[in-house]
């Protein structure tokens, strides 16, 4: 384990609710600087050890900077797709949006996997050489 998912211990997690129309401001979540505000929080409210759910009620658009940034970024702390999922939920988001999302989570799953298991041979090389 890396990362938030030490950290996810709680026994009891507090249930937290979001509205990401009042956190954009619009309703349009495209710009990874709005991802990075989302990102941001999240992460605090893991830290807490809280569950989190994202109302996208009166967002019409999402783009891929956005969820890369919030979510795909999450995912290089938290591995475990069943922690990932345990404490992070979604409501309002249209089929498209939604569609988006899990190819993202998708995605960064493969791509932090890939760059885990590529430290790990980097790490390896170097206990390999000479002192």
């Amino acid at each position: 384990m890396r990362g938030l998912e030490r950290l996810i211990v709680s026994s009891e997690p507090k249930p937290v609710y979001m509205s990401v129309f009042e956190l954009v401001g619009s309703p349009f979540c495209v710009t990874s600087e709005d991802g990075e505000r989302l990102y941001s929080l999240l992460v605090s409210h893991f830290r807490n050890e809280d569950v989190v759910t994202l109302d996208f009620e009166g967002i019409k658009v999402c783009a891929s900077p956005f969820f890369n940034t919030a979510i795909g970024r999450l995912l290089a702390e938290i591995t475990d797709s069943a922690s990932f999922h345990r404490f992070l939920h979604w409501e309002h988001l249209s089929p498209s949006s939604e569609r988006l999302l899990k190819t993202v989570i998708e995605n960064a799953h493969q791509y932090w996997s890939k760059m885990e298991s590529l430290g790990d041979e980097i790490q390896l090389d170097d206990s390999n050489k000479p002192q």
